[in-house]
């Protein structure tokens, strides 16, 4: 697996979920992902306040049938969204908030700008999402896409602004490796494989429910 950094990874997932821009108000707690957006293809919008990109992604996702993406600075930024995030909600619309938190070793000590913005959204999304692990910011943001399109709503990824830093080893995934396509029931081919791997098996166990 390539080695990259958490803002290399999370930008990757972004390409492959075909995102071309992301809406905001620039903030120093995404720096790291922001520099990778041209080279990524993907413009940044700047808005005059959040809540504007907030309902011009829901404007967007109406339109095209892609989740619109958002991000903003830690703290008064992301709860700028809460009113363009609870309209989407109510709309049915996929939409995916990239939401930097205080750094991990300061929360819970009045970190810089610190809000708790994760259990502030679950109301008003479909999920909210914490990366727990600088190492799984691309897997929980695929995941906030699969939930976005399945459940038809928006979805918040809440990740410490130190944890867009360091190293990791990533496979990155299309998403018909994690997200079942409009209409369809799977993949017949990684069906097939499974009934090999379970065949050969010695010891099958299946966990149905």
């Amino acid at each position: 697996m390539p080695k990259m950094t958490p803002s290399e990874a999370m930008a990757e997932v972004l390409v492959q979920e075909g995102v071309t821009h992301v809406s905001g108000i620039l903030g120093s707690a995404f720096m790291d992902l922001l520099d990778l957006f041209p080279a990524a293809g993907i413009d940044f919008i700047s808005v005059r306040h959040e809540q504007t990109a907030g309902h011009m992604e829901d404007a967007f996702t109406r339109m095209t049938g892609r989740a619109g993406v958002c991000i903003g600075q830690n703290g008064p930024g992301i709860t700028n969204y809460a009113t363009a995030v609870a309209t989407a909600n109510m709309a049915h619309t996929p939409m995916v908030l990239i939401s930097p938190s205080a750094g991990s070793i300061s929360v819970g000590w009045d970190g810089f700008q610190e809000c708790d913005t994760w259990n502030m959204f679950k109301p008003i999304t479909k999920a909210s999402l914490r990366v727990p692990h600088p190492k799984r910011a691309a897997d929980i943001l695929r995941t906030a896409f699969r939930i976005a399109y399945a459940e038809r709503g928006p979805v918040l990824v809440d990740i410490p602004r130190d944890f867009f830093y360091g190293e990791l080893d990533e496979d990155i995934l299309a998403p018909s490796q994690y997200r079942v396509a409009p209409g369809g029931i799977g993949n017949p081919e990684q069906f097939r494989e499974a009934v090999e791997v379970l065949k050969s098996a010695k010891r099958p166990v299946i966990v149905s429910g």
